[in-house]
């Protein structure tokens, strides 16, 4: 049975189950099993990012880790153990590189996973299978990085939203997306969203109101319609 916490630190705003932590700089005082009994934990501008590692969080369901530099982005997935996590946003963190699941991925610590948000990173390198043994992953932010190229089996099977805006995207392969069933797609490269003639369902966003390279390309604003009812 989970207990409220009774107490929060300096650095710290808590409220119920929920804490948000800024420029935490003592964290090796700070008890390992501190964060079990919250739900909601929001932690920016930490500087000792190896602590965060090796968590081991039983309640979380919401996770935001933002603005805390270059960490090991395999390693934090490896790691940390969110058994109930469906909702995990790694944004603004100078992530470079997404290896392949393969070696990342334990469907008992992440079986609840639906929403990933990484956007504003500096990711550049996307391996194959990367997201592909995430099965429950449904929206998928990648938003406002440096990808310039997508490899082949990269999403999962239950993925149904994907944000690739703000990417200069040059090499797309349509085997990138062959065992997804997207719903909605936001780019600014048109030629991604024509290719995928499997799914004729398909919404892309946050194209060029004078595009007209194939009958499924809609303005920007269909993007709200999407997170709104997801």
């Amino acid at each position: 049975m989970m207990s409220n916490v009774k107490f929060c630190f300096l650095c710290c705003n808590c409220l119920g189950f929920a804490i948000e932590c800024n420029n935490i700089t003592v964290a090796q005082y700070l008890p390992m099993n501190y964060f079990n009994d919250f739900m909601f934990i929001s932690i920016s501008f930490a500087s000792v990012i190896e602590y965060f590692l090796q968590w081991s969080l039983d309640h979380a369901k919401i996770f935001v880790f933002t603005n805390n530099g270059d960490f090991d982005f395999q390693r934090f997935i490896f790691n940390c153990h969110f058994v109930l996590l469906y909702f995990l946003d790694l944004s603004r963190n100078l992530i470079s590189k997404l290896p392949s699941s393969a070696t990342t991925y334990n469907k008992t610590r992440h079986k609840h996973l639906s929403v990933m948000i990484l956007s504003s990173n500096q990711i550049q390198t996307i391996e194959t299978h990367a997201f592909e043994d995430f099965y429950c992953l449904v929206y998928l932010d990648l938003s406002q990085n440096q990808i310039i190229y997508l490899q082949a089996h990269v999403f999962g099977r239950n993925l149904k939203g994907l944000n690739l805006s703000g990417n200069q995207i040059l090499t797309a392969r349509r085997t990138s997306f062959v065992h997804t069933d997207l719903q909605f797609l936001s780019t600014e490269q048109h030629q991604i969203c024509c290719m995928m003639i499997h799914n004729p369902s398909l919404v892309c966003t946050k194209l060029p109101l004078q595009s007209a390279a194939c009958d499924r390309l809609f303005a920007s604003f269909f993007h709200f319609f999407f997170i709104f009812s997801f």
